[in-house]
């Protein structure tokens, strides 16, 4: 019995929603790439199946936003206070001027249960990618206004390692080979390879990201669902 095209683009409209409701993780972009391969192998006709992919990857941006909306929202009552904040390392520190930048994807608010991401910054590097961390800090709103701005946290004192993912460390391991042998002379092209891969535009020389900006092409260093979609597309 084969279901009507609008059951099948609701039901991945809602699978969408409610991957993304767990926020923009690893597991989730995982089990998206494992649902839209799944529909390319149960449908042969691919554009059937790249229609549903469109709609679980709709699906799955508004859920993210739902969950990020309201993260950022019970955020708010402590910016600009001191919070002690438990999370998990999803990027290398990078030097940024005298501090290390890196991302980090708290659970822990001031002792209370949250799923949010933020952009750190700490005065010396002290963590890797993988780790889970508590740290002291002082949170500020983000830097501007936009969907995808992260609050801020000034990290004081040492960040505490509590324990480790192994996928993430494995991963972030994988990205640092991948950067010593992509970045072992300073080269822009080399810079921008490595940001298509990996999503870090750190490399990249103001110049270069100056010229991405001018032209409209600082989305090809973005992914998204749709982009996976039609790689898993080509593969199958």
């Amino acid at each position: 019995m084969k279901l009507p095209m609008i059951t099948g683009l609701s039901v991945s409209f809602a699978g969408g929603i409610v991957i993304g409701s767990y926020g923009f993780s690893l597991y989730s972009i995982l089990i998206s790439v494992f649902l839209a391969a799944s529909l390319l192998i149960i449908f042969n006709k691919k554009l059937i199946a790249l229609g549903l992919i469109i709609f679980l990857s709709l699906g799955f941006l508004l859920g993210f936003y739902q969950i990020f909306a309201g993260a950022q929202k019970r955020a708010e009552p402590y910016f600009e206070k001191q919070v002690v904040i438990e999370g998990l390392v999803v990027s290398d520190p990078v030097k940024k001027e005298r501090l290390y930048k890196f991302e980090l994807n708290v659970n822990k608010l001031a002792g209370r249960k949250i799923n949010m991401r933020l952009q750190a910054y700490a005065d010396s590097p002290g963590t890797k990618m993988g780790d889970y961390v508590r740290v002291r800090g002082r949170l500020k709103p983000p830097l501007f206004k936009s969907v995808s701005a992260k609050p801020v946290l000034f990290c004081q004192k040492k960040i505490n390692k509590l324990n480790e993912n192994l996928l993430y460390a494995a991963i972030g391991k994988l990205r640092a080979k991948v950067k010593k042998s992509l970045l072992n002379k300073e080269s822009d092209a080399n810079a921008f390879i490595f940001a298509m891969l990996t999503g870090q535009t750190d490399e990249l020389s103001p110049i270069a990201k100056a010229d991405l900006r001018s032209s409209g092409l600082t989305h090809l260093l973005a992914v998204s669902g749709l982009h996976t979609g039609f790689v898993v597309l080509i593969i199958f």
